[in-house]
């Protein structure tokens, strides 16, 4: 079974725990394979898991375990660094490792793979997020222009945006910011005065009056 379509999720979270099932699916198989790591040989460099730790804190998971004297059992999954220092970089488990060394814990139980994360993440079939642009960038053409959106429709979006603090649909564009679907999204975005958009960028260009 190949890789879903991508317009098949709704948003990024969709997607992502799409992706995270894949992760479990391949921990669950490799569960014979896997080892203790020495948390300190355990190296934090993708942009995601540091991007993850600047919007998340995690003194209040770490204090639960201190307080608890528990210890995390999670597994992690690893690549050897390449420079044959005996150190790994962290691939997937960002909040295990950072509970981990926060609490001071020896060791972790993790995967170790021999590829980068985007090769694992392409060999398992993961789908890649939406992407972001500045909500202000996106081109409103006359058809939308002089179109109006029902409240309710705006109700709905604002209601999922509540509830999951996820966009309702990806804002379709073409390759010059034009939106072709989603200007209900975009209309929301703008009076909620959100900065940045997922949209899905089609490699076409609007016949549009300049």
């Amino acid at each position: 079974m190949g890789k879903p379509r991508k317009d098949r999720f709704k948003n990024n979270m969709e997607i992502s725990s799409y992706n995270d099932r894949k992760f479990k699916e391949f921990k669950r198989i490799n569960s014979e394979n896997i080892v203790d790591i020495p948390v300190d040989k355990i190296k934090l460099l993708s942009q995601i898991h540091i991007d993850g730790l600047r919007r998340n804190d995690m003194s209040r998971h770490i204090n639960y375990y201190k307080t608890n004297e528990l210890s995390i059992g999670s597994v992690v999954i690893v690549q050897p660094d390449k420079d044959g220092s005996g150190n790994y970089n962290l691939i997937t488990g960002w909040r295990t490792y950072v509970i981990a060394d926060g609490i001071g814990q020896d060791t972790v139980k993790a995967i170790v793979v021999n590829c980068s994360r985007k090769e694992l993440k392409k060999m398992l079939g993961c789908v890649v997020p939406y992407n972001y642009v500045s909500t202000d960038e996106l081109k409103v053409t006359d058809k939308f222009s002089k179109s109006t959106v029902s409240s309710e429709k705006l109700n709905t979006i604002r209601e999922y945006d509540e509830k999951c603090h996820q966009p309702y649909k990806p804002i379709v564009v073409d390759a010059n910011g034009y939106i072709i679907d989603g200007y209900a999204q975009y209309v929301y975005n703008k009076a909620a005065g959100i900065k940045m958009s997922q949209v899905i960028r089609k490699q076409i260009e609007l016949d549009v009056a300049v």
